[in-house]
């Protein structure tokens, strides 16, 4: 009887499936490395109703959003960078997924000058990053959706 295989000669079956499965998993945990665009406009989502929602304010932590177009959206506290080496002020980057929703939805975060917020375009799964945040402030803890 002849034995048919599959795999290249050289080739474990065992090892290849478990090189698979480790493949799959690291790309499972893979952060999005696409930039949300940043919206200069007054208008940035004005024609739509905001809801506030929490933001995380532990890096590592994820919120979710239940019922987000009948499904879940989440923001996740990415990561907090010191910038230059100064322990004050960190860039704080957050990673937004609109899951199985297609379009594009607008976000409004806290700006770390003056107060005010800005505003991007959150298309599938990109992040935003709060440059220059002063670390004797609380990080933010809510943002808007518009």
């Amino acid at each position: 009887m002849r034995t048919i295989s599959y795999f290249p000669l050289g080739v474990r079956p065992k090892r290849a499936l478990l090189a698979a499965f480790v493949m799959l998993r690291l790309t499972m945990h893979c952060d999005a490395a696409v930039q949300c665009t940043v919206i200069n406009s007054p208008n940035c989502g004005s024609n739509h109703h905001r809801q506030t929602h929490k933001l995380p304010t532990n890096v590592g932590s994820t919120y979710y959003a239940d019922g987000f177009h009948g499904g879940t959206m989440y923001a996740k506290f990415q990561s907090s960078t010191a910038v230059n080496g100064n322990s004050r002020y960190h860039d704080l980057t957050y990673n937004f997924n609109l899951g199985s929703y297609d379009g594009t939805y607008w976000v409004r975060l806290p700006t770390a000058i003056g107060g005010g917020t800005e505003c991007y375009a959150v298309y599938k799964n990109c992040d935003v990053t709060v440059d220059f945040w002063d670390m004797t402030e609380p990080v933010p803890s809510s943002y808007q959706l518009t």
